[in-house]
């Protein structure tokens, strides 16, 4: 009997996490830079990233700008997931409110062990 995970449901958003065969190459993965504008700091946010990719399987980093207003999120893996934080990121955590959402993707690096929070 096959017991691979294929996909997972996170509050609503149903992120399919492989190709079905259990194997995933560099191709199905991707980098994904988001810079996010609004009532994204002192909100619990950058929490609140960390616990999504983390359920996601995702491996990157999420840090507040100088501006006082911006949050900086970087995250590699599948690109599913990837899709699924940025569909979570345009929500954001209760008391946020996300005014503008600018994203960029790009190939995968591997740079990253983890998910990880900094604050400058």
């Amino acid at each position: 009997m096959d017991r691979r995970i294929r996909s997972v449901s996170i509050e609503g958003v149903q992120v399919q996490l492989d190709g079905g065969d259990g194997v995933m190459g560099a191709e199905d993965k991707a980098h994904l830079h988001v810079v996010l504008r609004g009532r994204v700091q002192g909100v619990n946010f950058r929490r609140f990233v960390m616990e999504k990719a983390t359920l996601l399987g995702l491996r990157g980093t999420v840090g507040n700008l100088p501006n006082g207003m911006s949050l900086e999120v970087h995250a590699e893996g599948p690109r599913e997931g990837l899709e699924a934080l940025l569909e979570h990121l345009r929500r954001g955590p209760r008391g946020a409110l996300v005014m503008e959402v600018v994203e960029e993707l790009s190939r995968f690096t591997g740079d990253y062990k983890d998910f990880t929070s900094s604050y400058p």
